[in-house]
């Protein structure tokens, strides 16, 4: 098997990097909350095509974006668009985004 340093081969490091991230973070929120964990949330929402398949392998049911915009049977259950809900918003505001009220997409 051949090793690689960081600055001959940066994308294998990237990859790797975030399967170890996803997959190790997973199992310390299983192992804290002592059940399934469902979903991932993309920090900041960046996600690219590596970054899916680890999410798929890793044995998640959804993951969230921060692409805003509705839901539907042609959105991927990996890239999942979402609104903010903000320190600002009254109940009749977030009960108004959760029906899609301000789905201008």
């Amino acid at each position: 098997k051949k090793i690689y340093r960081r600055q001959d081969k940066p994308e294998y490091f990237a990859r790797n990097g975030a399967s170890i991230y996803i997959t190790s973070h997973k199992k310390i929120k299983k192992y804290i909350i002592g059940g399934k964990i469902f979903s991932y949330s993309y920090p900041h929402g960046s996600y690219d095509d590596t970054t899916l398949n680890i999410i798929k392998l890793s044995e998640y049911d959804y993951a969230a974006s921060s692409i805003k915009g509705k839901n539907d049977k042609y959105v991927s259950q990996y890239v999942l668009c979402r609104n903010e809900i903000i320190s600002s918003d009254r109940i009749s505001d977030i009960s108004k985004k959760i029906k899609g009220y301000y789905d201008y997409y």
